[in-house]
């Protein structure tokens, strides 16, 4: 096996290393830094010398005070007036201020308040009358600013009594999305429902920290007493803690779970919860909770409901932390407890607990619970028994026991995101990745192998591989093959390009068939897939020698949506056989996309190449038809008789492009047309080769007009037609998203007097058309007496020749019923080898006028405007 073979799982050659977010889009290295606080920003400029210039635009874009800006010129101290210059701009450093100014996008100087902290120290109890009056007094005036304040986002309350009447004031918060609040229950002064109640009326709430004392009892919370809170469906965070235990059964968690379907973290710190109820989470919250704290009972842990279903439990689909609170397991319940959460959790969960005893599980990519490592550090001899839970003492801890772990924020990244960035890089790039860093190798793997040009790549993970005449073979007869390594590689394929070449130095890529045949011969009696690579979903083949079904086999599967073929003429007979096994297989396919192209040369020629492509087309037909699920089709090229037979049955058709054989033969042309007709979801036609020389009127494009999502359509292949201004409105009417349509341009043209009921008939989306016009008669073509609206059509395409005395009045017609931005171009407007167009002197004078007569309407406009705004 060479060398250029051995590396294929991270493939790419090595060049300078380069920080890979230097290569990325301005836009997703902005998307990136969204993630980022000011703090960031600062260490970003700091440190690399590439994003320097990106950070420090995105650290001064907005500024809320000026103060930083005006300390850039010289040293600032603070008067009874405010900050002054201290030494008067004698030293003032404009060039630095400059440089920093240009960047500030905004300033934000607004008198609200977006977030407020209140916090009151409690010494002792309120033993006299007078203090009760003083606390009523300040927690009224407290309540009345609140109220005051619609706009506050974030709010810390510590503590919040029951009876205070500040819990009236978050029904005016109608912006609260952050809440951090202590609230203590009082006997006869409110219950904590009614708290609750209150703080529901924020509906877009999004975090809540919420801390309960009741120092009158020691009864157990009930769900009714929390209920309230569902009201909240916008929450991503809940933060729940309180000293005695909070009673819930399976009802109450789908609850939960149905109401907060976009919680990421959930922390209920009551007294232990019973194990079985673990499940009940599991199978109810969505796939967005990450961090779940949750207390356990385990005292019956041997005998719970989930270690008797096995694998038939629901998982935590995307939990990432599992935090126990302090929840204690004693030695005989070790084994249990590791199963069950084996069988709960996805490999690569953490379970955490509390400082005081801490219990570190980690899953190792098995979700088998025997393949749970756990590592136990055994509390102190003091500490046999678990003692009675107090609260946290400080906030600090209260706050960061709902909180994932730290992370770098380019982590918090999902993985569909990560793999659009590593897209913008190379096969190296994404190598290097790969390499690199645990957390991002999976999605630069995946972008790495998302789509391959050989299938000699992943065939090399099962086997060595050696040369032969066919092709390359694997030495060991896949003896020894580790099916797993190419699986896990395989899997991460969605897309082949196949590109069979004759030539000595590129045989690198050949396959032999019997190679093929043997790895799919053991796939299928091993691993019971009939795919070599099974969730491929695009195929393309550029055959330049003749191709075997036998390729094919091993590639498709039910999974395939997208297939490209190219043909060459001289090997049409081995491809009839390649549409005969696609024809096989039709029933397990469900296509969208099917692009055939046939190229044509001499080898073809005579009448066996002719009976040739005849069985071809016939098969290839014959495959289409069986696609019914085809959205976008392109043949190249095919007989009128068998289009229509191909196109027949696919109604859900959008996208359409056939290169035609030329016929005279009226039949095949309005067999053509009426299956078209059919498809009534097309949205883009393209026919070519012009397939009628005679005139044709309005009843053979007719048919057409059901299809009435259509925003491209190409005519040039029907020839000429005849129109009128009835045939016009009906299309106008028909073809209301039509954005390009385009006419023949050959035969004699039609009256210019139609302009304007395009123009009138036809939606504002239509930006180009390309008409046959007769503009000799536009000297005969009476004034335009009525107001018409100007239609946003961009370009005219013609080929009618423009007289001298034809130039100012086409000028004036088009000026009135077409806006500024208009052209007329002569011809198709595919201009010359550089792409420049070439326009008869005629249609240039006939553009200059236009841009004449369109400056002279706004200067009138504006004149008109500023006399009325005088008036």
């Amino acid at each position: 096996m060479s060398s250029a073979l051995k590396d294929l799982p991270i493939a790419g050659a090595a060049s300078a290393i380069h920080s890979p977010l230097l290569a990325l889009a301005p836009e997703l290295t902005a998307q990136i830094f969204t993630f980022a606080d000011e703090g960031s920003f600062a260490n970003a400029a700091r440190s690399c010398t590439g994003l320097k210039e990106f950070a420090l635009d995105r650290l001064w874009k907005e500024m809320p005070s000026l103060l930083p800006l005006l300390r850039l010129l010289d040293e600032l101290t603070y008067t009874s007036n405010g900050w002054n210059f201290t030494n008067g701009l004698a030293n003032a450093d404009w060039d630095k201020f400059r440089s920093y100014a240009e960047r500030v996008r905004g300033v934000t100087v607004v008198d609200r308040t977006d977030s407020l902290e209140v916090v009151i120290s409690n010494s002792g109890p309120v033993a006299t009358e007078a203090s009760r009056q003083a606390q009523t007094v300040l927690y009224t005036t407290m309540a009345a600013f609140l109220e005051s304040q619609k706009d506050l986002e974030s709010l810390r309350l510590t503590p919040l009594h029951s009876g205070s009447p500040l819990k009236k004031s978050f029904v005016h918060l109608s912006l609260l999305r952050s809440l951090v609040i202590t609230c203590v229950l009082e006997p006869r002064h409110g219950s904590l429902t009614e708290v609750l109640s209150s703080i529901a009326s924020c509906t877009t709430l999004e975090q809540i920290f919420l801390r309960i004392e009741d120092p009158t009892s020691g009864d157990p919370l009930s769900f009714s007493d929390i209920r309230p809170l569902l009201g909240c469906r916008q929450l991503t965070l809940f933060d729940f803690s309180h000293l005695y235990a909070l009673k819930l059964d399976h009802s109450d968690v789908v609850e939960m779970g149905k109401a907060w379907s976009q919680m990421e973290s959930l922390s209920l710190w009551t007294d232990d919860f019973p194990f079985q109820l673990l499940s009940s989470f599991a199978s109810s919250f969505s796939p967005r909770l990450r961090f779940l704290g949750l207390p356990l009972d385990l005292e019956d842990i041997e005998s719970v409901d989930v270690l008797s279903r096995g694998g038939s439990v629901a998982k935590f689909p995307s939990l990432t932390t599992l935090h126990v609170g302090e929840t204690w397991v004693k030695e005989d319940q070790l084994e249990a407890f590791a199963k069950a959460l084996g069988l709960l959790c996805s490999p690569g969960v953490k379970i955490k607990s509390f400082e005081r005893w801490r219990l570190l599980y980690q899953w190792y990519g098995s979700s088998s619970p025997d393949a749970v490592s756990i590592a136990t550090k055994p509390p102190p001899a003091a500490m046999q028994e678990p003692s009675k839970k107090t609260l946290f003492s400080t906030h600090a801890e209260f706050g960061a026991a709902g909180r994932t772990p730290s992370q770098p924020p380019i982590f918090r990244l999902s993985t569909e995101i990560l793999r659009e960035i590593f897209s913008f890089l190379d096969q190296s790039g994404c190598s290097r990745v790969a390499r690199s860093c645990k957390q991002f190798k999976e999605p630069a793997l995946d972008q790495l192998w998302s789509k391959i040009a050989t299938l000699v790549a992943p065939l090399a993970l099962l086997d060595e591989l050696v040369y032969s005449n066919n092709g390359w073979m694997f030495r060991n007869g896949l003896g020894q093959a580790d099916w797993p390594n190419y699986w896990s590689y395989a899997g991460r394929v969605r897309g082949v390009h196949v590109t069979e070449q004759q030539r000595t130095r590129e045989r690198s890529t050949e396959i032999d068939p019997h190679s093929l045949v043997h790895a799919l011969a053991v796939s299928n009696s091993q691993f019971g897939c009939s795919a070599l690579l099974p969730k491929v979903k695009t195929l393309e083949f550029d055959f330049q020698r003749p191709p075997g079904p036998v390729l094919l086999l091993q590639l498709i599967s039910p999974a395939v949506r997208y297939i490209t073929i190219t043909i060459p003429g001289r090997f049409i007979q081995a491809a009839s056989l390649v549409f005969s096994t696609l024809t096989s297989m039709s029933s397990s396919l469900n296509l969208e996309c099917f692009d055939v192209t046939i190229q044509n040369d001499k080898s073809s020629a005579g009448k066996s190449g002719q009976d040739a492509r005849t069985t071809l087309e016939a098969n290839m037909t014959g495959f289409v038809a069986t696609q019914l699920s085809l959205q976008t089709l392109r043949l190249q090229p095919i007989e009128p008789s068998s289009f229509k037979q191909a196109i027949g049955p696919l109604r859900r058709l959008r996208v359409l492009d056939v290169t035609c054989k030329t016929s005279t033969f009226q039949s095949p042309l309005r067999g053509m047309m009426a299956s078209l007709g059919s498809c009534i979801d097309l949205e883009q036609l393209q026919i070519q080769g012009l397939l009628s020389h005679g005139r044709q009127n309005f009843s053979f494009i007719q048919p057409l007009l059901s299809c009435r999502r259509l925003t491209n359509l190409d005519l040039s292949w029907v020839g000429p037609i005849t129109l009128d201004a009835s045939n016009v409105e009906e299309m106008g009417n028909a073809w209301t998203k039509l954005e390009s349509l385009q006419f023949s341009l050959a035969g004699d043209g039609l009256p210019v007097d139609l302009l304007p009921i395009f123009a009138a008939s036809f939606s504002p989306s239509l930006r180009s058309l390309a008409l046959p016009l007769d503009i000799s008669t536009i000297e005969r073509l009476s004034p335009v007496t009525k107001e018409i609206r100007s239609h946003d059509l961009k370009q005219l395409f013609t080929r009618s020749s423009i007289q001298e005395s034809s130039i100012q009045p086409l000028a004036e017609l088009l000026g009135t019923i077409f806006r500024s931005g208009f052209q007329i171009i002569h011809g198709s407007g595919t201009g010359d080898q550089k792409g420049n167009m070439m326009y008869p002197p005629s249609y240039n004078k006939v553009n200059s006028l236009l841009g004449l007569i369109w400056r002279v309407q706004d200067r009138t406009r504006q004149t008109l405007q500023n006399e009325l705004g005088v008036v």
